[in-house]
């Protein structure tokens, strides 16, 4: 006997309440000792790994934020730098304020464009044209401007955008700002500089809503910051690394970096810096401790009385478990459905009272299913009875009707011996057929010489039409299944048809449920059936008793005799239109003669 074998015939000595105070102390008291001291020892560190974790993702999210930001305002500037509007009125020259103003009228949009774009304080267009009037987006250059070195940048990087830290011309407040040289496609002479303003109050809310303090650096100068006094902050900043520490109104601080370049510009360097205050974390760390000490304490009185309650819970449910197991088996099958709760003893007793469920409702099937075999026995020797009582001397029948077609073919009259071959052949078949599966060629053969005398009867008032879909050479079905449906188009639907009688037969399979099946549908253009008359027999149909037999074979008895030999989900199905069409669905399984029915 191996050792885990002796663990397991140790422990089930035990009953389940004891099984859990050991397990208790085990899996729980003792570790629960063991971590609280060691968890202790390095909560300090874990707690600055957890800040140093929220500071990084604090980078990383405001990295994103200027990535989408400087991207938005760069596709912003490569659409104002093509557009035609903005190039024929700076390449226009103007003899009127009043020409200014209706060639501004055709850049309405500019003001509109800067509002969409938050980032945005402002955008300006300088050039040399000095036809134009100032408007806060067209603005002409100035001596200070074409001599800053920012304008003799743009021009000698010929079109391509960078950054650049400077103030503005006209608010003379300092600002981030994506300049690009704008050129002549054809001639390749200046047209202006175009240089948009990042908004520094949209930037520095961003970075007050940040959980961390953080100043932005570009071109060793503080360009955006969330702090007071950022200037002296930045001082202090100068020769820091990430993981050094600040003070900042006279408080310590931890620094994290992160430098980035946008995508469109000349590999500008910014940098992001992030401030971690260590008094916070040695606070919360205290803090911490003692919230830690508290609960672990709770933990301990908590869980000796969860442990006893627990114990007590298992044994209650093991009862009504045992109680319900006993009931079914001595045979009581009316139980509770629910012990309530979701736990495995709950699964348990719902195995329990689902297995009671079934067998009680397999015990009234099987009761319910000896009655209708009774019953679908008792109609089958009823028309047993009834085709041997149509078969008093069948041959003195077939002889009679072979002389009086011999007699009319001496009379040279062929349309009467026609009409008794079928119909002896007809009488044949029916007073042959047993219950059980024929071909389905058989059936139709049947049909169709039904059908012919049928055509002899009315003449051009009614006609025909059989479709076979399928291979109906190997399909087999119960044998006068279609026939009561073809009768039923004539007594109920096409006798006082005067003319254009249609009778089409549909005979198909297809898939349902993933299973095949065999559909026929019997269709005419007759009277129809009435509204009343047809829920009543659709009411009938939808009966899933068996009803007593009739002396007629008629729709309802077709239909149970359907549902009895293949099952309920199959049967007939019955549409119509009165005075314009009724049509009978017959859906059965598909049986060939590979298949056992």
């Amino acid at each position: 006997m191996n050792i885990r074998n002796i663990f397991f015939s140790v422990i089930n000595r035990f009953k389940i309440s004891q099984k859990l105070y050991f397990l208790y102390a085990i899996t729980f008291f003792i570790p629960l000792i063991i971590t609280f001291t060691i968890f202790i020892s390095w909560l300090s560190k874990t707690l600055n790994s957890w800040e140093n974790k929220e500071a990084e993702s604090t980078l990383r999210t405001l990295d994103i934020f200027f990535e989408e930001s400087f991207n938005g305002i760069s596709e912003l500037s490569n659409v104002l730098s093509v557009n035609t509007e903005i190039r024929n009125i700076i390449s226009k020259e103007y003899h009127s304020p009043l020409e200014v103003y209706k060639a501004y009228n055709e850049v309405k949009f500019i003001d509109p464009l800067i509002k969409a774009y938050s980032s945005i304080s402002s955008i300006r267009f300088y050039t040399s044209n000095m036809s134009l009037h100032d408007n806060g987006f067209f603005t002409k250059n100035t001596y200070d401007v074409t001599g800053s070195d920012w304008y003799r940048n743009a021009v000698s990087l010929n079109g391509a955008p960078f950054w650049y830290y400077k103030k503005d011309s006209i608010t003379q407040k300092p600002h981030l700002t994506l300049i690009r040289s704008v050129w002549n496609g054809i001639d390749h002479t200046l047209i202006g500089i175009l240089c948009i303003n990042v908004s520094n109050d949209f930037i520095n809310q961003r970075l007050k809503s940040a959980p961390y303090s953080s100043i932005i650096e570009f071109s060793d100068q503080c360009i955006f910051s969330s702090i007071n006094n950022p200037e002296t902050t930045f001082i202090n900043l100068t020769g820091k690394k990430s993981s050094d520490t600040i003070k900042i109104d006279s408080k310590e601080f931890s620094i994290l970096k992160k430098e980035f370049s946008p995508d469109h510009g000349q590999n500008e360097k910014f940098t992001i810096n992030i401030f971690i205050s260590m008094e916070n974390l040695f606070r919360t760390t205290a803090k911490f401790r003692l919230n830690i000490s508290i609960v672990f304490l709770l933990f301990i009185l908590s869980s000796l009385a969860m442990i006893l309650l627990l114990a007590f819970s298992i044994h209650k449910r093991v009862s009504q478990v045992r109680k319900g197991i006993v009931s079914v088996g001595t045979n009581n099958f009316n139980i509770p459905p629910s012990i309530g709760g979701s736990d495995e003893f709950s699964e348990i007793y719902d195995e329990v009272y689902e297995t009671s469920r079934k067998i009680k409702k397999l015990i009234n099937e099987v009761y319910i299913r000896d009655i209708e075999k009774e019953q679908l026995t008792s109609r089958q020797n009823d028309i047993r009875f009834k085709m041997l009582s149509a078969q008093i001397n069948p041959h003195f029948l077939f002889n009679t009707l072979e002389h009086i077609r011999m007699q009319a073919l001496s009379c040279e009259d062929r349309d009467v011996p026609y009409m008794l071959k079928i119909l002896a052949k007809i009488l044949r078949y029916n007073l042959s057929v047993k219950e059980e599966n024929v071909l389905l060629s058989q059936e139709i053969e049947i049909i169709g010489n039904y059908l012919d005398i049928q055509h002899k009867r009315f003449g051009e008032r009614i006609s025909y039409d059989i479709v076979p879909l399928c291979d109906i050479n190997r399909i087999k079905i119960l044998p006068l299944l279609i026939q009561p449906l073809v009768e039923n188009c004539f007594a109920h639907g096409l006798e006082s048809k005067t003319e254009n009688g249609f009778i089409y037969i549909l005979i198909k399979t297809e898939t349902e449920n993933g299973e095949a099946v065999l559909k026929i549908t019997v269709q005419d253009n007759g009277e129809g059936i009435p509204e009343e008359k047809l829920d009543e027999l659709n009411r009938r149909l939808n009966n899933t008793n068996v009803e007593e037999f009739r002396s007629s074979i008629g729709l309802v008895n077709v239909n149970q005799r359907i549902r009895l030999f293949y099952g309920q989900k199959y049967g007939m199905k019955i549409f119509s239109i009165p005075e314009k069409i009724t049509a009978i669905t017959l859906t059965l399984p598909l049986v060939t003669e590979d298949t056992n029915a």
